[in-house]
Protein backbone atom coordinates (compact mmCIF):
# COMPACT_ATOMS: atom_id res chain seq x y z
CA UNK A 1 0.00 0.00 0.00
CA UNK A 2 1.47 3.51 -1.08
CA UNK A 3 1.52 6.26 1.32
CA UNK A 4 -0.97 8.07 0.02
CA UNK A 5 -3.37 5.26 -0.70
CA UNK A 6 -3.00 4.76 2.97
CA UNK A 7 -4.60 8.36 4.00
CA UNK A 8 -6.69 8.74 1.17
CA UNK A 9 -10.20 8.18 3.32
CA UNK A 10 -8.89 10.98 5.29
CA UNK A 11 -6.90 12.98 3.00
CA UNK A 12 -9.93 15.57 2.70
CA UNK A 13 -10.31 16.10 6.45
CA UNK A 14 -6.36 16.57 7.18
CA UNK A 15 -6.16 18.84 4.08
CA UNK A 16 -9.52 20.64 3.28
CA UNK A 17 -9.90 22.67 0.31
CA UNK A 18 -7.55 26.41 0.73
CA UNK A 19 -9.41 28.96 -0.79
CA UNK A 20 -5.71 31.15 -0.93
CA UNK A 21 -4.59 28.42 -3.47
CA UNK A 22 -7.44 29.93 -5.68
CA UNK A 23 -6.72 32.96 -5.40
CA UNK A 24 -3.62 32.83 -6.41
CA UNK A 25 -3.82 30.91 -9.28
CA UNK A 26 -6.43 32.81 -10.63
CA UNK A 27 -3.51 36.00 -10.50
CA UNK A 28 -1.74 33.80 -13.81
CA UNK A 29 -5.07 33.80 -15.91
CA UNK A 30 -3.62 35.24 -19.23
CA UNK A 31 -5.73 38.06 -20.41
CA UNK A 32 -8.18 37.90 -23.30
CA UNK A 33 -8.81 34.28 -22.72
CA UNK A 34 -12.31 32.79 -22.54
CA UNK A 35 -11.22 29.42 -21.54
CA UNK A 36 -8.07 28.71 -19.84
CA UNK A 37 -6.67 25.48 -19.42
CA UNK A 38 -4.71 24.15 -16.42
CA UNK A 39 -2.65 20.80 -15.60
CA UNK A 40 -2.49 20.29 -11.79
CA UNK A 41 0.49 17.56 -10.97
CA UNK A 42 -0.23 15.70 -7.66
CA UNK A 43 -4.36 16.62 -8.09
CA UNK A 44 -5.01 13.79 -4.75
CA UNK A 45 -9.07 13.67 -4.71
CA UNK A 46 -9.11 16.64 -6.69
CA UNK A 47 -10.54 19.30 -4.72
CA UNK A 48 -8.86 22.48 -6.47
CA UNK A 49 -9.10 20.97 -9.77
CA UNK A 50 -12.90 21.05 -9.65
CA UNK A 51 -13.26 24.32 -7.65
CA UNK A 52 -11.04 25.53 -10.57
CA UNK A 53 -13.18 23.70 -13.12
CA UNK A 54 -16.24 25.21 -11.30
CA UNK A 55 -14.47 28.83 -11.87
CA UNK A 56 -14.69 27.30 -15.99
CA UNK A 57 -11.33 26.47 -16.42
CA UNK A 58 -10.72 23.27 -18.37
CA UNK A 59 -8.18 21.33 -15.96
CA UNK A 60 -6.20 17.94 -15.80
CA UNK A 61 -5.56 16.73 -13.31
CA UNK A 62 -2.55 13.61 -12.39
CA UNK A 63 -1.75 11.41 -9.58
CA UNK A 64 -0.05 8.34 -9.67
CA UNK A 65 -2.23 7.22 -6.50
CA UNK A 66 -5.44 4.76 -7.92
CA UNK A 67 -7.68 5.38 -5.14
CA UNK A 68 -7.21 9.54 -5.07
CA UNK A 69 -7.92 9.13 -8.29
CA UNK A 70 -10.84 7.15 -8.12
CA UNK A 71 -11.53 9.74 -5.34
CA UNK A 72 -11.19 13.03 -7.46
CA UNK A 73 -13.73 11.32 -10.25
CA UNK A 74 -16.30 10.52 -7.80
CA UNK A 75 -15.92 14.00 -6.83
CA UNK A 76 -16.21 15.53 -10.03
CA UNK A 77 -19.52 14.46 -10.71
CA UNK A 78 -21.25 15.70 -14.44
CA UNK A 79 -18.92 18.84 -14.58
CA UNK A 80 -17.27 18.95 -17.92
CA UNK A 81 -14.51 21.21 -17.56
CA UNK A 82 -11.88 18.67 -15.59
CA UNK A 83 -10.56 15.13 -16.31
CA UNK A 84 -8.68 13.00 -13.90
CA UNK A 85 -5.99 10.38 -15.07
CA UNK A 86 -3.46 7.96 -13.55
CA UNK A 87 -0.13 8.75 -13.98
CA UNK A 88 3.14 9.32 -12.90
CA UNK A 89 4.00 12.89 -13.32
CA UNK A 90 7.14 12.45 -14.55
CA UNK A 91 5.42 10.73 -17.91
CA UNK A 92 2.95 14.13 -18.63
CA UNK A 93 5.50 15.23 -21.13
CA UNK A 94 4.25 12.29 -23.51
CA UNK A 95 0.92 12.26 -22.40
CA UNK A 96 -0.23 16.23 -23.05
CA UNK A 97 0.28 18.30 -26.52
CA UNK A 98 3.23 20.77 -26.37
CA UNK A 99 1.94 24.45 -25.93
CA UNK A 100 -1.23 23.20 -24.30
CA UNK A 101 -1.73 24.82 -21.16
CA UNK A 102 -2.09 28.17 -19.70
CA UNK A 103 -1.02 27.08 -16.23
CA UNK A 104 1.07 24.02 -14.74
CA UNK A 105 0.41 24.36 -10.74
CA UNK A 106 2.20 21.52 -8.29
CA UNK A 107 1.26 22.36 -5.13
CA UNK A 108 1.06 20.43 -1.81
CA UNK A 109 4.73 19.40 -1.21
CA UNK A 110 4.35 17.53 -4.37
CA UNK A 111 7.66 18.20 -5.70
CA UNK A 112 9.97 16.99 -2.80
CA UNK A 113 8.31 13.70 -3.56
CA UNK A 114 10.88 12.93 -6.45
CA UNK A 115 14.07 11.47 -6.29
CA UNK A 116 16.22 14.44 -6.56
CA UNK A 117 17.47 17.47 -8.35
CA UNK A 118 18.06 15.75 -11.69
CA UNK A 119 14.24 14.10 -11.83
CA UNK A 120 12.98 17.77 -10.73
CA UNK A 121 15.18 19.14 -13.65
CA UNK A 122 13.57 17.18 -16.05
CA UNK A 123 10.03 17.67 -14.77
CA UNK A 124 10.93 21.32 -15.14
CA UNK A 125 11.26 21.25 -18.89
CA UNK A 126 8.35 18.96 -19.66
CA UNK A 127 6.19 21.82 -17.66
CA UNK A 128 8.02 24.29 -19.92
CA UNK A 129 6.87 22.19 -23.19
CA UNK A 130 3.62 22.38 -21.87
CA UNK A 131 3.12 25.83 -21.69
CA UNK A 132 2.20 28.52 -23.96
CA UNK A 133 3.84 31.46 -24.12
CA UNK A 134 3.49 33.66 -21.26
CA UNK A 135 2.11 30.64 -18.84
CA UNK A 136 2.70 29.96 -15.11
CA UNK A 137 4.61 27.06 -13.65
CA UNK A 138 3.57 27.12 -10.19
CA UNK A 139 5.10 25.65 -7.14
CA UNK A 140 4.31 24.76 -3.42
CA UNK A 141 6.89 23.13 -1.19
CA UNK A 142 8.22 22.95 2.61
CA UNK A 143 10.93 25.32 2.94
CA UNK A 144 13.89 22.91 3.02
CA UNK A 145 16.21 25.75 3.28
CA UNK A 146 14.94 26.24 6.51
CA UNK A 147 13.97 22.72 7.30
CA UNK A 148 17.96 21.94 6.91
CA UNK A 149 19.66 24.80 8.11
CA UNK A 150 17.56 24.37 11.48
CA UNK A 151 17.50 20.68 11.28
CA UNK A 152 13.68 20.73 12.11
CA UNK A 153 12.54 17.53 13.16
CA UNK A 154 8.74 17.84 13.14
CA UNK A 155 5.98 20.06 11.45
CA UNK A 156 3.27 21.34 12.92
CA UNK A 157 0.50 19.06 14.34
CA UNK A 158 -2.59 19.39 12.10
CA UNK A 159 -5.32 19.07 14.80
CA UNK A 160 -8.84 18.82 13.53
CA UNK A 161 -12.40 17.88 14.57
CA UNK A 162 -12.17 14.27 13.29
CA UNK A 163 -8.26 13.42 12.71
CA UNK A 164 -4.76 14.32 14.13
CA UNK A 165 -2.05 14.43 11.89
CA UNK A 166 1.28 14.20 12.95
CA UNK A 167 4.37 14.73 11.31
CA UNK A 168 7.72 14.26 11.77
CA UNK A 169 11.31 14.93 9.64
CA UNK A 170 14.37 12.64 9.70
CA UNK A 171 16.97 13.84 7.91
CA UNK A 172 18.81 10.29 5.29
CA UNK A 173 21.88 11.32 3.52
CA UNK A 174 20.21 13.82 1.26
CA UNK A 175 16.41 13.28 1.09
CA UNK A 176 14.24 13.12 4.30
CA UNK A 177 12.58 10.32 6.09
CA UNK A 178 9.18 11.59 6.20
CA UNK A 179 6.83 9.92 9.23
CA UNK A 180 3.40 10.47 9.81
CA UNK A 181 1.19 9.35 12.17
CA UNK A 182 -2.75 10.00 11.53
CA UNK A 183 -5.23 9.34 14.56
CA UNK A 184 -8.89 8.55 13.39
CA UNK A 185 -10.19 10.14 17.02
CA UNK A 186 -13.84 8.44 16.92
CA UNK A 187 -12.39 4.94 16.12
CA UNK A 188 -9.43 5.65 17.93
CA UNK A 189 -7.40 4.30 15.33
CA UNK A 190 -3.92 5.31 14.26
CA UNK A 191 -1.93 4.71 11.15
CA UNK A 192 1.33 5.35 10.82
CA UNK A 193 3.25 5.36 7.09
CA UNK A 194 6.83 6.76 5.85
CA UNK A 195 7.78 8.21 2.49
CA UNK A 196 11.48 9.74 1.43
CA UNK A 197 11.21 12.93 0.33
CA UNK A 198 14.04 15.26 -1.40
CA UNK A 199 14.31 18.66 0.20
CA UNK A 200 14.56 20.93 -2.63
CA UNK A 201 16.44 24.50 -1.95
CA UNK A 202 15.05 27.76 -2.98
CA UNK A 203 18.50 27.87 -5.21
CA UNK A 204 18.16 24.96 -6.67
CA UNK A 205 14.33 25.77 -7.94
CA UNK A 206 16.10 28.92 -9.11
CA UNK A 207 18.47 27.46 -11.21
CA UNK A 208 16.99 24.66 -12.33
CA UNK A 209 13.74 26.76 -13.73
CA UNK A 210 16.33 29.11 -15.01
CA UNK A 211 18.08 26.12 -16.95
CA UNK A 212 14.54 24.77 -18.51
CA UNK A 213 13.76 28.45 -19.43
CA UNK A 214 11.36 29.90 -17.56
CA UNK A 215 12.42 33.50 -16.18
CA UNK A 216 10.25 35.70 -14.02
CA UNK A 217 10.78 34.02 -10.92
CA UNK A 218 9.06 34.67 -8.10
CA UNK A 219 9.16 33.52 -4.10
CA UNK A 220 6.71 33.84 -1.87
CA UNK A 221 6.36 32.77 1.49
CA UNK A 222 2.44 31.61 1.01
CA UNK A 223 -0.62 32.06 -0.68
CA UNK A 224 -1.10 35.18 -0.36
CA UNK A 225 1.41 36.49 -1.87
CA UNK A 226 3.65 37.47 1.27
CA UNK A 227 7.56 38.43 1.01
CA UNK A 228 9.30 35.04 1.08
CA UNK A 229 11.15 34.66 4.24
CA UNK A 230 13.84 32.51 5.20
CA UNK A 231 13.26 31.22 8.57
CA UNK A 232 9.65 30.27 7.61
CA UNK A 233 8.21 27.20 6.61
CA UNK A 234 6.52 28.04 3.77
CA UNK A 235 7.89 28.64 -0.07
CA UNK A 236 5.74 29.43 -3.47
CA UNK A 237 7.44 30.07 -6.38
CA UNK A 238 5.65 31.18 -9.46
CA UNK A 239 7.70 31.07 -13.26
CA UNK A 240 6.96 32.02 -17.01
CA UNK A 241 7.50 30.76 -19.65
CA UNK A 242 8.42 34.03 -21.82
Amino acid sequence: MTFYTAIAKYYDLVFPLNPAQIRFTHQFLVPGLISQRVLDLGCATGKLAVALAEDQWQVEGVDSDAIMIKMARERKGNILQVQFHQLDMMEVGGYFSDSSFQVVLCYGNTLAHLSGIEEIKRLFKQAYNLLEEEGALLIQVVNYDHVLEQKVSSLPVIDREQVRFIREYQQQGDQIRFLTRLEIKERRETLENEVLLYPVTRSQLSSSLSAAGFRDIRFYANFNGDEYQPDGMGLVVAAKRV
